[in-house]
């Protein structure tokens, strides 16, 4: 029996580590997640990372943290869905830093 309270965060990264076993792409190849940002027009930096990142990312990630992220078109649960259906995913997120226009694209590749 588990007393502390990070048993039930540890649990649920288990959980999550097991079903990403399932996020594959057709060929037996692992689903990555592409994010670009462009500033302005110019592309700044891309990131790729296997969707078993981003599945065991989001059992750390906070509620509202993860609800904040879909109000704003970046639903991590739908990018998990759509990666363990097989089905295309790209999602452009304009936001606003620093004063500053950005162009965020993430899709699944």
């Amino acid at each position: 029996m588990c007393l502390s309270s990070s048993c039930g965060r540890i649990m649920k990264t288990a959980v999550a580590a097991r079903s990403t076993k399932r996020l594959t792409k057709n060929e037996g190849k692992m689903a990555k997640v592409k994010i670009e940002k462009f500033v302005g027009e110019e592309h700044e930096r891309s990131l790729r990372l296997p969707v078993t990142v981003l599945a065991i990312a989001q059992t750390f990630l906070p509620r509202s943290a993860l609800d904040s992220l879909a109000r704003k078109g970046l639903d991590v649960r739908e990018i998990l869905d759509t990666a363990r259906n097989g089905t295309g995913y790209s999602k452009t997120v304009y936001v606003r830093e620093h004063g500053v226009s950005k162009k965020i694209v993430v899709s699944l590749i």
